[in-house]
């Protein structure tokens, strides 16, 4: 009799195809989609990587109907889904149905909802969707005129979501005194060590200023300067803080005793040399990562080049200019302080403001 193939042992089979996944993921769905055909112990070990991650970007609009046809269908696949990213340009049962969903195994979701302001119907669809009991991330990017379905949504979500990004666009203040006052919130997020926030308006952050934020480890602040005078300090988990734009008021950074890593997006320079001079000499500081000096003049660099290469810190690995190569060829001459102590490289344009945080897990983080 011929020899089994090895391919006819299960976890030899699941270890192959797992290798064919992670050999790209982003191009092996084709591959995966084969693999499903040949037999059911092939679609058993396929199975899992082509669900693993499910996203409009790569399904298109179209294809939603048929996700949720199949989902319907064969529920033995929606253990296998632990990363959603979903529009709510779909319709709206549609939405509600993938929301409805029970989701096992579900990890973090990314949902875009701006081509209409939030409505109630889809903030009911967002909150079943959020309380997955396996949930540990969410980013959430949507247009708000009504405060309170905001509200609703978080009431009853996952206790173990540490990692949140929220982008909030809003379209009228005229009542979110009021909307915030009646509010009580039911304390979520009490784990949190990952936040985000992109709202280019402040009220929501007196939501926020009741979170608890005593596990924080990360924390990006974007088009929201003033969460400082609804936050307060000191953060004492907090190792890495990105600031973008740095306009209104100094940080005081001897209140983040942990912190290893500053990014500075566009910032005013006096605020930003007031916030250096706030490092002691027990800082924890490795990198600061500047974004902005590219629009700086030459008395402005030097005045960043004696402050950053002055300062008491004894850790302090780099100092890193986020901007192109040419530019920096230009402007790295004129940090002749830092030059000399081998302080200062060039950052990749972008790196920190988006996909950093995104990607970001306490394990990754590179600093």
């Amino acid at each position: 009799m011929a020899d089994a193939s090895p391919l006819s042992v299960q976890e030899l089979l699941d270890r192959c195809i797992d290798f064919l996944y992670k050999l790209d993921p982003d191009k092996s769905e084709l591959d995966l989609r084969a693999c499903a055909l040949v037999s059911r112990s092939w679609a058993s070990a396929a199975q899992p990587r082509l669900f693993e991650q499910i996203s409009f970007l790569d399904l298109g609009m179209d294809s939603w109907p048929k996700l949720q046809t199949t989902l319907q269908s064969t529920p033995h696949l929606i253990p296998y889904i632990r990363r959603l990213h979903i529009i709510a340009d779909i319709s709206l049962d549609l939405f509600s149905s993938i929301c409805s969903f029970p989701f096992t195994h579900l990890s973090r979701v990314f949902v875009t909802a701006i081509s209409e302001p939030l409505s109630g119907p889809i903030a009911l669809a967002l909150r079943q969707l959020v309380s997955a009991p396996s949930l540990e991330g969410v980013a959430l990017k949507c247009v708000v005129r009504q405060p309170a379905w905001l509200h609703q949504i978080w009431d009853v979500c996952s206790p173990r979501i540490t990692w949140l990004d929220l982008q909030y666009y809003f379209l009228d203040t005229e009542n979110y005194d009021l909307d915030f006052q009646s509010y009580s919130p039911t304390a979520p997020f009490s784990r949190l060590e990952s936040l985000q926030i992109s709202i280019p308006r402040a009220p929501l952050l007196e939501e926020i200023a009741r979170y608890n934020l005593s596990h924080l480890r990360v924390l990006s602040i974007r088009a929201a300067s003033r969460l400082w005078k609804t936050v307060t300090p000191p953060l004492p988990a907090l190792v890495a803080l990105n600031v973008d734009p740095l306009t209104e008021d100094p940080i005081d950074l001897s209140l983040f005793p942990a912190l290893v890593l500053f990014r500075l997006g566009s910032f005013d320079l006096q605020l930003a040399l007031d916030s250096f001079s706030t490092i002691t000499a027990t800082s924890q500081i490795r990198r600061i990562v500047i974004a902005g000096a590219s629009f700086l003049e030459d008395a402005e660099f030097a005045r960043l080049d004696v402050a950053l290469s002055g300062l008491p810190v004894a850790h302090l690995l780099v100092v890193e200019l986020e901007m192109e190569t040419g530019n920096y060829e230009l402007v790295g001459p004129a940090f002749p302080r830092l030059g000399a102590r081998n302080l200062l490289c060039r950052g990749e344009v972008n790196d920190f403001s988006g996909g950093w945080f995104q990607s970001f897990s306490l394990g990754s983080l590179s600093l």
